[in-house]
């Protein structure tokens, strides 16, 4: 996340044209992830069942886009030949937000202990050895509810009549259906959405297994110790202190120690460490109620034991 906590994700698009229409995505923003106001994940409610409960104060998507609508017997022509698209932001926001889940997920025990930890150095390919060893998964619960819908806009327009007339029909929307869209919300998310992500779950889950386990053999050339500067490093960092910058173990462990090293070491006002802030505090008060410390009550270890001393026994 940027400094306003927003998660910008560049998209590499080369849109369409139709009709008239060209449209080409620039980027996705999403607003709101620094924003959670509860958050528990796994909670257990069976033998392959968990339940899942997300508060957010905030959380909406931004869309930058090119747009163009022209006659295409005229105007649009000469438009898309000079690439001239008005830059075009959609945005939707909604405040408090909760998202209410339960999972139910089937593993095969011989498929995971079958699978080698060098296959999933790499980020890639995680989520297809995970999907390799599903025996089942299904979301038994998906119901998402709205406090507000704090805004929906659409600027960027060139022409401002057409502008006002943009206004003009968010406005409309707003006033006339925002109510009945939070109202509905909640059973969409349970008869629409849900079936449609659980269809992509069992997507991935058969593609996994009709490639034969699309989880990749780790790489059977590397061969004796391992190099920390080429398994924990980025390739400049690498190669300055002379390793070979080759990703040849994946790029897991570098994305960890890049944000142990962005996140965790590094220092905030005080000249502290975060990882005082992020994981100390928090572990120290749960286990004592007070925070910096550890308590253990009781007596930790004890022994009774004889010393001979010069023939005396002490």
């Amino acid at each position: 996340l940027d400094d306003d906590g927003l998660l910008k994700i560049p998209i590499i698009d080369k849109g369409f044209i139709a009709g008239g229409v060209e449209l080409s995505l620039y980027n996705v923003t999403l607003v709101g992830l620094d924003s959670f106001a509860k958050f528990e994940v796994l909670k257990t409610s069976g033998p392959q069942a968990f339940g899942n409960i997300i508060r957010l104060d905030k959380l909406g998507v931004t869309l930058r886009m090119g747009l163009s609508v022209e006659d295409p017997n005229t105007e649009q022509l000469r438009r898309l030949n000079t690439n001239k698209l008005e830059t075009i932001t959609v945005s939707l926001i909604f405040k408090d937000v909760e998202i209410d889940t339960s999972v139910m997920l089937a593993l095969d025990r011989e498929l995971m202990r079958s699978m080698k930890l060098g296959s999933i150095l790499s980020i890639d390919n995680i989520s297809s050895c995970l999907f390799s060893t599903i025996h089942a998964i299904g979301i038994q619960k998906l119901v998402m509810t709205l406090g507000n819908i704090d805004e929906f806009s659409i600027a960027g327009f060139v022409s401002a009549a057409t502008q006002q007339e943009i206004d003009d029909f968010t406005a409309a929307v707003f006033t006339n259906y925002k109510p009945m869209i939070i109202e509905s919300l909640p059973a969409f998310t349970a008869t629409v959405v849900r079936p449609l992500l659980n269809n992509v779950l069992q997507y991935f889950m058969e593609k996994a297994k009709r490639e034969g386990g699309a989880c990749r053999e780790p790489d059977e050339s590397l061969t004796g110790i391992v190099d920390f500067r080429d398994l924990f490093l980025s390739q400049s960092k690498s190669v300055a202190l002379l390793g070979s910058g080759l990703p040849k173990y994946g790029d897991l462990f570098r994305v960890l120690h890049s944000f142990i090293d962005d996140v965790i070491s590094a220092t905030n006002d005080l000249g502290q460490s975060n990882i005082n802030d992020l994981i100390i505090s928090k572990l120290t008060d749960n286990q004592s109620n007070s925070t910096g410390a550890l308590f253990f009550p009781g007596k930790l270890f004890g022994q009774e034991f004889d010393i001979a001393l010069n023939g005396l026994n002490a």
